[in-house]
């Protein structure tokens, strides 16, 4: 990767960390008035996961930092071993306004050095050593009860684990992170909007789960899409082949005489990128096949959308967008193209479905299929087959077309 395309990713990133701030700030305000609300509180989680994990990507070390720290916080709030007291909310509410301090001090060409990093340390640490007190007496080991040993410990392993895609190789990066044909370098910068990283964190909705994460899932229920479309990884990707002026079909693909061996293969990805994307494919598919045999055992008939139901669709949708992400940052279009018109789909349920029935089921499993064909590989021929669950798509809803009509006008 050349400075100039470092600089705009990193700039980029500020950008998107910028915009959680008011998100953070909205969520505490709600936690002032009520301490018992589950939702920001695994809102604030996510984010602050999400600025640990993308900001060691791009090598902001002292911001990962910030957010483990935070998301350790949140996961003991979440956990019932730290109390939501005023001085938590205080000590958070103080570390979002350094997040901002950081931001700009970033834009302004001054970075923090380590400063912040190391007085929001302080802080967590004695609030920590506070309500882990009576736990350490009983392990009889100071040591190992020390907060910031373990904090660092922890970051020492996940900076080990995660190299900086600053340090990643040049050739294969320019290559690779969202500048492939199709997709530019502010899809590169969505990609960490809203998983955060290629290494977002899935939850099976069967599947046996830590009070913490199962908590956590709980309450991160289908996000209103209208409100983040812009922050999605792919809501403003589309090949200029894929929307044609009449916009013909659910997916909006005219047929034009490409083929799929025309698009970009496994092989021509660098191999540590295209080993990341399939480890983490298998984990998503996993979680993708448990939500839909979920929604098998209980959708026998048609039935109202419930919180529940949403909550499988949030962990299904969730995936599908990720793995769309990651295939689209990494130069994988095919993947990145149907995970694109597969959302749109999930999308509809959200916004505009009240039902769901066995169809729709089988409809989403035949989509969920077609997107582990093409990442298992991308270059296998499959328009028909795209074309055959299009159908079914618009099958279950008249009006998508028109939404998608509404977005290639948006793009011009």
């Amino acid at each position: 990767m050349n400075s100039s395309v470092g600089s705009e990713i990193v700039t980029g990133f500020i950008e998107e960390v910028e915009g959680y701030l008011p998100d953070m700030s909205r969520c505490l305000q709600t936690l002032q008035q009520d301490r018992a609300h589950r939702p920001s509180l695994a809102e604030l989680h996510r984010i602050t996961h999400t600025i640990k994990g993308a900001a060691a990507m791009v090598g902001l070390d002292d911001l990962s930092g910030i957010g483990e720290v935070l998301e350790k916080v949140m996961e003991n709030i979440l956990g019932a071993s730290l109390a939501l007291d005023d001085e938590t909310i205080t000590l958070l509410g103080n570390a979002t306004q350094r997040i901002d301090s950081y931001c700009m001090m970033q834009r302004a060409g001054k970075p923090d050095e380590g400063q912040l990093f190391q007085q929001t340390i302080a802080e967590i640490e004695e609030k920590l050593c506070k309500s882990t007190v009576e736990s350490c007496d009983i392990e009889g080991s100071s040591e190992n009860c020390n907060p910031e040993t373990i904090l660092f410990e922890e970051r020492e392993e996940s900076i080990e684990e995660e190299p900086s895609i600053t340090e990643a190789s040049p050739d294969a990066l320019d290559n690779d992170l969202g500048l492939a044909e199709g997709f530019s370098e502010e899809d590169t910068d969505d990609f960490f909007s809203d998983a955060g990283s290629l290494f977002d964190e899935t939850s099976s909705p069967v599947s046996p789960v830590s009070p913490v994460e199962e908590a956590i899932d709980d309450d991160l229920l289908f996000q209103d899409v209208a409100e983040e479309e812009d922050d999605l990884f792919g809501s403003a990707v589309m090949e200029p082949s894929e929307i044609s002026e009449e916009v013909p079909g659910f997916g909006g693909i005219e047929q034009t005489g490409q083929t799929d061996q025309d698009n970009t293969g496994a092989e021509d990805i660098d191999p540590e990128l295209l080993e990341c994307f399939r480890e983490e494919t298998e984990e998503h598919l996993e979680n993708i096949d448990s939500c839909l045999n979920s929604f098998g055992i209980d959708i026998t008939d048609s039935v109202e959308l419930t919180p529940s139901t949403k909550e499988t669709l949030h962990s299904l949708r969730r995936s599908v967008h990720t793995l769309k992400g990651a295939a689209a940052v990494i130069g994988i279009e095919q993947v990145a193209a149907w995970g694109h018109d597969f959302e749109d789909f999930l999308d509809w349920l959200h916004d505009e479905a009240r039902r769901l029935d066995p169809p729709t089921v089988a409809a989403l499993r035949d989509g969920a299929d077609l997107l582990a064909s093409l990442a298992e590989e991308p270059t296998s021929p499959t328009e028909q087959r795209k074309q055959r669950i299009i159908a079914q798509f618009e099958g279950i809803t008249e009006l998508f077309p028109q939404t998608l009509r509404e977005r290639a006008v948006r793009m011009r």
